[in-house]
C-alpha cells in the first residue's frame, strides 16, 4: 500500500509542477493540498523549501519552466509509523 501511495503522490505533485507555464511560481500550498488529497496520506510536512504561513511559494523566473524530470529522484515521499 505504501508503494501505492507514494506512487500517487509522486504523480499528483509531477501533473501540478509540470503542468505550470512559463514564468508561473507554484503555490507550495498547492502541492501540500493535492498530496492530501490522494487516499492513505493522513498528514503533509513540507521538508525543503521552507514552508509556512510566510513561505508559501517557490519562485520562479519570468524565462523559466519548472519541470519535475523524474520523480523517483526530486520528490522524496516517507511514511512514520507511530
Amino acid at each position: 500500500p505504501f508503494n501505492n501511495v507514494s506512487q500517487q503522490i509522486r504523480s499528483s505533485i509531477s501533473s501540478l509542477v509540470n503542468a505550470n507555464p512559463v514564468g508561473q511560481s507554484i503555490d507550495i500550498s498547492s502541492i501540500v493540498s493535492i498530496v492530501r488529497a490522494v487516499p492513505g496520506v493522513q498528514s503533509v510536512a513540507v521538508d525543503s523549501p521552507q514552508y509556512d504561513s510566510t513561505h508559501d511559494l517557490i519562485a520562479v523566473a519570468p524565462n523559466q519552466k519548472a519541470r519535475i524530470i523524474d520523480p523517483t529522484v526530486d520528490i522524496s515521499v516517507s511514511s512514520v509509523s507511530g
